[in-house]
């Protein structure tokens, strides 16, 4: 995706602004080639030896820059300092996708959300200064993730002020070239997911309507929910693969890491790994992959 770009400093800050509209989501950088849909697959996964993800299944790889990089190995807290800012963003690779990761802000209320916008505006102001030609977003606060009210019914007062929350903090989407949602599954309840997932997407979609909107997967359950981190069935992880291709513009496959029976490590690759053979059925029978002629 590429955007007409200008910095405009206000009251001393820089804030990116974007000008023009949105191009097809098939123009956002890519490290592959390959994919012949313009419904686009990222992995920013976490193993050790990982395969060549677009030689062999058509996925590009995306950055993750999480927080610790960012506040250059410091705790995070506030906001991280400009100069460190962009000096992550000019290592980054213009081909590849990067979804910066900052999750300790407050969104409590309101005022606090409207306030870590305005960092989370002012970061992403700094980062594309440094690296324009680099597409960023934000890892998932560019909606509010509350399930309790956005499970309610449309036109409902808690569905309401749902909405209203979105559109305080609509700012975060639209400074970014893309939208980062988390599709994360929790449970075992597939439907249950389904339904969050299209609420979301519906609901990105009434927000930022010139943006593509992908969401990052897991093939694993949530670690800190029911299932506690186990691999997911294949059939539940293809089901995953069939609703994100048909409501989102791309998702980005997150993982790798492994944390139970020591630290937190990259993990091992497993080319036999159900979830691995189902997404690459999945890219195979989509056309997302086409085999070689």
């Amino acid at each position: 995706m590429r955007w007409g770009g200008v910095v405009v400093v206000l009251g001393g800050l820089s804030i990116w602004s974007q000008v023009g509209s949105a191009e097809p989501v098939s123009e956002l950088s890519s490290d592959c080639g390959r994919q012949a849909s313009d419904f686009r697959i990222y992995a920013s996964m976490h193993y050790r030896e990982p395969p060549d993800f677009c030689a062999g299944s058509c996925i590009a790889e995306l950055k993750t820059i999480y927080a610790r990089e960012l506040y250059a190995g410091r705790i995070p807290e506030g906001e991280p300092k400009e100069a460190e800012v962009k000096e992550v963003a000019r290592r980054q690779d213009p081909k590849r996708p990067a979804v910066l990761d900052i999750e300790h802000l407050p969104f409590g209320d309101f005022e606090e959300a409207r306030e870590s916008a305005a960092i989370y505006n002012r970061v992403m102001g700094w980062f594309k200064e440094a690296a324009p030609d680099v597409d960023a977003s934000w890892y998932a606060v560019a909606q509010y993730r509350n399930t309790r009210i956005s499970r309610k019914p449309p036109g409902t007062e808690p569905f309401q002020i749902w909405q209203e929350y979105n559109d305080s903090v609509a700012s975060i989407g639209r400074t970014a070239d893309f939208v980062a949602l988390s599709f994360y599954n929790w449970s075992k309840d597939i439907a249950l997911w389904e339904a969050d997932a299209r609420r979301a997407a519906e609901e990105a979609r009434r927000v930022y309507r010139d943006r593509a909107i992908l969401a990052y997967v897991w093939p694993r359950f949530h670690d800190h929910g029911p299932e506690d981190g186990a691999w997911m069935p294949a059939e539940q992880w293809r089901r995953v693969l069939e609703v994100s291709h048909e409501i989102l513009d791309g998702l980005i496959i997150w993982g790798g890491h492994e944390w139970k029976d020591g630290p937190l490590r990259d993990g091992e690759w497993d080319e036999a790994a159900p979830w691995w053979v189902e997404t690459k059925a999945f890219m195979a029978e989509t056309g997302l992959c086409p085999l070689p002629q």
